[in-house]
């Protein structure tokens, strides 16, 4: 008998896949809503939980808007000093300019003031550079201007920026400005950066589309097409199975194969199959990984108090809730706050959908997915 080969990992690095990638698993009625509202005219938010493929989403978007309408221009707010306006404004001036340098001859003696200008010109000098600009967009066939679409990545770090008038100054850039729109990523619902204040430049500006799960077919492919390239075999009824219990999110989809070859690995089994069994046994060992526990214990903490125990209350049980039962629930558990009204719960219901751990319809909530619902009910059960 031959030794025992191992079998590799299929997915070593669980992260976002870079721009131009062949292994992204297109969403593709995403991509066309995204597409269909730029070319309306409307900026937009992608929304997602932490780990969602919102960085892998954008960097498909700066590979595949079609050059003949757009110039997209990828930016990662994290890598901008925080705070700093001048220097997220020259950010994003010297990649638009590098951007539009590539797809036409660019006149030498243009350049940007935004770089040279102080803390009490550079809106004047970014506002000012937008037009001298301007007129250098290639144009399309029907003479229309393509339009540069700024992808920004780790919008919620613009939270630094909250004391300074930035987001006021990109407020009609964003709603009015024909050429320049912004495809903004983040964690959180776009104004929700300004909450606390009063009311938020960023509100009704962007138009929100929110990064769920793959689509079955989508998720199917994620999770066969590199096991077959390996050699490994699954079984036809661990595939539903695999699929609800991730909710067929990327990367909680990535971490049950990795985990299930590691199962199959130490079995050291003669025929690589992926069976039922196999995926319950991933299960058992899903959320004791370092990278998944510190992964579900950040979800869990941008939840308030009330909003957890909502989900400590719904993990408890199996089936679906809706809106009475519970209120019900917490007010037979001693869990409802003094003071809470069934609109205050509905808020934290709508609240917990924005931070991706809902799902509503026609007012029924359930998990995003079934491996979050375990996870509350393993590591913060009700007492």
């Amino acid at each position: 008998m031959s030794p025992f080969q191992p079998v590799p990992d299929p997915f070593p690095a669980k992260g976002p896949i870079p721009p131009g990638s062949p292994h992204f698993y297109e969403r593709e009625e995403l991509f066309i809503r995204v597409q269909t509202l730029l070319r309306y005219g409307d900026s937009v938010s992608i929304v997602g939980e932490r780990k969602a493929g919102k960085t892998s989403f954008i960097n498909y978007l700066a590979t595949h808007l079609p050059d003949t309408e757009f110039i997209p221009v990828l930016l990662d707010v994290q890598g901008v000093a925080p705070g700093q306006d001048a220097q997220f404004l020259t950010e994003l001036i010297l990649t638009s300019v590098g951007a539009i340098a590539e797809a036409t001859d660019l006149p030498g003696d243009i350049a940007p003031e935004t770089p040279e200008a102080d803390v009490t010109r550079v809106y004047r000098a970014f506002k000012a550079d937008l037009d001298r600009y301007r007129p250098h967009l290639p144009k399309r066939e029907n003479g229309a201007k393509r339009k540069l679409v700024w992808l920004l990545d780790e919008i919620e770090m613009l939270r630094n920026y909250e004391n300074t008038e930035l987001f006021s100054f990109l407020r009609p850039i964003v709603q009015q400005d024909p050429d320049f729109r912004f495809v903004a990523a983040g964690h959180d619902i776009l104004y929700t950066i300004t909450r606390e204040s009063e009311w938020s430049p960023f509100f009704n500006a962007f138009s929100s589309v929110r990064l769920e799960g793959l689509s079955p077919t989508a998720a199917q492919a994620l999770i066969t097409d590199p096991l077959q390239q390996l050699g490994v075999a699954l079984i036809d009824e661990a595939i539903p199975l695999i699929l609800s219990w991730t909710g067929r999110k990327p990367y909680y989809l990535k971490w049950l194969l990795s985990i299930a070859v590691e199962v199959l690995n130490q079995e050291q089994a003669e025929s690589t199959i992926i069976t039922a069994d196999t995926v319950r046994a991933v299960q058992a060992r899903f959320f004791g990984k370092p990278d998944l526990s510190q992964h579900f214990a950040f979800f869990w903490n941008q939840a308030s108090q009330h909003q957890q125990a909502i989900l400590q209350l719904m993990a408890s049980q199996e089936e679906s809730h809706d809106r009475k039962q519970i209120h019900d629930g917490l007010r037979d558990g001693e869990l409802l706050e003094e003071g809470i009204t069934l609109s205050d719960l509905v808020l934290n219901l709508t609240r917990l959908v924005e931070l991706g751990f809902l799902y509503e319809q026609a007012g029924s909530y359930t998990f995003t997915s079934e491996c979050l619902r375990d996870w509350i009910r393993t590591n913060r059960p009700l007492d």
